[in-house]
């Protein structure tokens, strides 16, 4: 816990290229802008609506299932489960 807080940022490129995700302990994500719940461009929680690289966006969403997400909190709209992501990808 080297900031305090049980969890670990991780580097999540894909909607940015500089984009990070923290992942706490208990499988909260806070993606940002990795994820959207409802928008303009986008009806539904899933990926985003825009991003630099797609391919780099499903790497980051595969790389923070197998850390442990379970619920994401997307910079737009409410939290959702992580299964919604893992259903997308597949």
């Amino acid at each position: 816990m080297p900031f305090g807080v049980p969890g670990k940022v991780l580097f999540t490129p894909g909607h940015s290229m500089g984009s990070v995700s923290v992942l706490l302990e208990t499988g909260d994500a806070f993606v940002g802008d990795l994820a959207m719940n409802g928008s303009l461009l986008r009806w539904g929680a899933g990926l985003p609506s825009l991003a630099e690289d797609l391919e780099m966006v499903k790497e980051s969403w595969a790389l923070l299932l197998r850390q442990g997400a379970r619920v994401i909190y997307p910079a737009h709209g409410k939290p959702f489960p992580a299964d919604t992501i893992r259903k997308a990808l597949s």
